[in-house]
């Protein structure tokens, strides 16, 4: 998930699919350095958040709300509300998580790899990953980003990511499929970057 504004969107096209018609190498190489540009130019970021989660084996998606707020370049809280909030902190290498009412954890290994996940979404640097092939599409004023793994064991995990930026390069829509099909969208609103985040928000008590 972070971008900047629009330029004008030259739409030649080379082929079409469902995402939009294909965008050229040129196009691709625009969009990235406007990308490059908003990241380095953002040193905090909050958002709220619609998840999607639809299931093979259920018949209805389950959704939740939350927000995500980030300070470059390693601090990050993810809350998903609810009567019982789950909440995960991570500062610097430390990952924290508070699930409704029970004990703060310490989490280890397993959890570091979903904060690398979201941490390195945030910064951008999916973006940058040469485990993934990528491929850029327009329809109309926006921009869908697919990425495909290419590394085996990345391909146990995940099928594809799609990406959607508006028309000021933000992401609004953010879908992590799993190679089984079921899937996981996150519907970003309210962004707003460089405002100041108290330093409690990345503390857990």
């Amino acid at each position: 998930m972070n971008m900047c504004r629009l330029i004008t969107l030259i739409v030649i096209c080379i082929s079409f699919n469902g995402y939009g018609q294909v965008m050229s190498a040129s196009q691709q190489d625009s969009v990235m350095k406007l990308i490059d540009r908003r990241i380095h130019a953002t040193k905090t970021l909050s958002m709220e958040f619609r998840m999607v989660r639809s299931l093979s084996a259920m018949t209805m998606a389950l959704e939740q709300n939350g927000t995500i707020y980030f300070q470059h370049s390693d601090k990050l809280r993810y809350v998903l509300d609810g009567s019982d909030p789950w909440i995960m902190v991570v500062n610097g290498s430390s990952v924290f998580v508070k699930d409704g009412d029970k004990p703060i954890q310490k989490r280890g290994k397993g959890m570091s790899k979903l904060k690398d996940f979201i941490v390195s979404s945030l910064n951008g640097d999916t973006f940058r990953n040469n485990d993934f092939s990528k491929s850029f599409f327009a329809t109309g004023q926006a921009i869908t980003i697919t990425l495909t793994p290419k590394p085996t064991q990345l391909k146990k995990y995940m099928k594809e990511i799609r990406v959607q930026l508006d028309n000021q390069h933000n992401v609004t829509d953010f879908v992590l499929v799993q190679p089984n099909g079921d899937s996981t969208q996150y519907i970003f609103s309210n962004l707003k970057r460089n405002t100041k985040l108290e330093p409690k928000l990345f503390q857990l008590q």
